[in-house]
């Protein structure tokens, strides 16, 4: 299994690291921003997946001691370049966050935005992945994360047959051409942010899989309305049917 787990990120790897160029242009998110606004003033942040620095740069801004841990070297690069242009203090370190270079609780709270936790194959290093997330966060501390949702409505529903169809047509696959290593939800797409970008990997999770994810710690899904202050009265259909679904992990 580590086999198609190294295999895997290697795709992903000369994935980010051609599209670099594009996340070094790429802002804030509002829940991102609303999520570090949030956050006690001078806390240890880790930004983990930071790719170019696209969310560790604007913390180190906003006053936040933050590291950037990538596994692409070209993104972190291109995320030390950027802070230099940009007179800021950020620290960028290579490393896969299914065993991160850190001592036990060396952050106050731990960022993994953008859906990183998705391009990481296999659900046990996806959950080992979260637990390296909460080994690193200080007791009291909290991790946010953000996961694809497989079924979500966007599109008028569009995406989830979609989806369904591309799990029927894989449950086929592993048993006529013996894909047993595939998990549903797999999938490769065409590079669409730099034109001749190589291909990457992402992985659709469910609401059910992210709960089994997460199962025994203590978490909650949080609706975008929730982190940026408004529209509270759909907040409960949005958490559960939007693309994203939010997590909010707390170490106890």
């Amino acid at each position: 299994m580590n086999a198609r787990y190294d295999q895997i990120m290697q795709v992903n790897i000369a994935h980010f690291g051609a599209e670099a160029p594009y996340y070094s242009n790429t802002k804030l998110w509002n829940t991102e921003r609303a999520i570090l606004k949030n956050i006690k003033p001078f806390s240890k942040i880790l930004d983990a997946g930071c790719g170019a620095g696209r969310v560790t740069i604007p913390a180190a801004k906003m006053g936040f001691e933050i590291t950037g841990i990538d596994i692409c070297q070209n993104s972190i690069n291109a995320a030390k370049l950027l802070a230099t242009k940009q007179k800021v203090k950020a620290k960028f370190v290579i490393g896969d966050i299914t065993k991160l270079p850190f001592e036990d609780e060396s952050f106050d709270y731990t960022l993994c935005p953008r859906y990183v936790i998705n391009a990481i194959p296999l659900f046990h290093k996806r959950r080992e992945a979260i637990l390296e997330l909460l080994r690193v966060t200080k007791s009291g501390g909290e991790v946010y994360m953000l996961f694809f949702n497989k079924f979500t409505t966007k599109k008028f529903g569009y995406l989830i047959l979609k989806n369904i169809i591309s799990d029927t047509l894989l449950f086929i696959d592993k048993i006529f051409k013996n894909r047993l290593d595939w998990e549903y939800g797999d999938y490769f797409y065409e590079a669409n942010k730099i034109k001749g970008a190589p291909i990457g990997f992402g992985h659709l999770t469910s609401v059910f899989e992210i709960k089994a994810l997460l199962k025994g710690l203590n978490y909650k899904i949080i609706s975008e309305e929730e982190l940026c202050g408004n529209r509270e009265w759909i907040s409960l259909i949005s958490k559960f049917f939007k693309y994203g679904v939010w997590v909010k992990i707390t170490k106890t």
